[in-house]
């Protein structure tokens, strides 16, 4: 953060307010399941993704994609497409397909 903080006021002349998070995102405190959060590397923001408290077993899946930037994950694949971000989409589909088998009671393989 503190790096953040130093960049942000060197370029742009104002000062982060990391305090700020916490209270617009309900501080982490994620109590539901069947949640992925994607960040890329590049992004600023990274720094403030939600804590995951394990004890919960909550199926929540965070996910940080090397060399990547803001919803690179989202976009249509280039025609050389990084592996990086192969990686990111293939979580993500294998997430929301476990998800919706769960809810339909079957096994996850079964959804193509």
């Amino acid at each position: 953060v503190k790096e953040v903080t130093a960049a942000c006021e060197s370029r742009y002349g104002v000062t982060p307010r990391p305090e700020w998070l916490p209270l617009s995102l309900g501080a982490s405190d994620l109590r539901v399941g069947q949640l992925l959060f994607t960040d890329g590397e590049k992004d600023p923001w990274h720094v403030g993704a939600p804590r995951l408290d394990p004890s919960l077993k909550l199926d929540i899946v965070h996910h940080m994609i090397p060399g990547a930037a803001h919803h690179e994950d989202l976009r249509f694949d280039p025609p050389n497409p990084r592996p990086a971000v192969v990686a990111a989409k293939k979580l993500a589909r294998d997430s929301i397909r476990r998800w919706v088998a769960q809810a339909a009671g079957v096994g996850h393989e079964v959804l193509v």
